[in-house]
This record gives structure tokens, C-alpha cells and sequence, in this order.
């Protein structure tokens, strides 16, 4: 995420949490999770929808194996909902 007043990245998550991301939150009616779930989410959504970890990787800015290495438990978990079918 990019601080819009000075065109830089967030330097600390509570500048963007506490103004707008906990507010939004609560008018929503969501529970709380902290922001860096958003990665999470689109991660696992684009394994979803069939997109290759490589793919995937270039997105989010990692390498394949950083890549893998935090979100493989989801390929595991999508295989075998596959098999199960």
C-alpha cells in the first residue's frame, strides 16, 4: 500500500490502521483482522481461480519459493478437495 500524501510505502501499518482500516471494519460490521489479510485473501483467491504460483508470486512481488512457502498449505488444501469429488 502506498501513503497517498507522500507517494511512499506505509513505513508503519498503525498510520493506515488506525484511521481507515479499523473504522471501515467497524462501520462494516466485520470483525477485526489485521490488514496484511488482505494479502492473504488475494493469495488464496488467486489459487482459486486457478492462477500458477508463479503467476501469483509476480503479483504479490515474491519469488516462486517465498511464494511457496507461505501459501503451499492452500494448494495442498485445494487438492485435495479435488480428489474428494
Amino acid at each position: 500500500m502506498v501513503d497517498q500524501t507522500h507517494g511512499e510505502p506505509w513505513a508503519d501499518d498503525k498510520r493506515f490502521r488506525n484511521p481507515f482500516w479499523m473504522p471501515m471494519l467497524r462501520a462494516l460490521g466485520i470483525r477485526y483482522r489485521p490488514p496484511n489479510n488482505m494479502r492473504h485473501t488475494y493469495a488464496t483467491m488467486l489459487l482459486m481461480a486457478g492462477a500458477t504460483p508463479a503467476y501469483a508470486a509476480k503479483q504479490m512481488g515474491h519469488s516462486v519459493e517465498m511464494f511457496l512457502n507461505v501459501y503451499s498449505k492452500w494448494l495442498d488444501d485445494g487438492q485435495g478437495d479435488t480428489e474428494q469429488a
